[in-house]
């Protein structure tokens, strides 16, 4: 595990890393930093159905969006009210 030590000055931020040295960073540069986290490996894509779903993703980082897919042209929703079956 990664020691991290912030030394926050005026202008710059040092970051003392082991073993590979020092590190400046000038204030007001942007640093991407990905936090530690398990990744999601499921799925990211979901087709509505009449149960729920779920997507196991709590506490996990995700990559990408999630895409929601249309309800598929060949499915169709059957009612019945008791007397009448209905297909829409």
């Amino acid at each position: 595990m990664s020691e991290y030590a912030l030394d926050i000055g005026a202008s710059t931020v040092e970051i003392d890393m082991q073993p590979s040295g020092r590190v400046s960073i000038d204030a007001g540069q942007y640093i991407p930093m990905r936090p530690k986290a398990i990744i999601y490996d499921g799925s990211y894509e979901v087709t509505p159905s009449q149960a729920a779903q779920t997507l196991p993703t709590r506490g996990k980082l995700m990559d990408v969006d999630i895409v929601v897919q249309p309800i598929p042209n060949n499915y169709g929703r059957i009612s019945y009210s008791g007397g009448i079956l209905t297909v829409s």
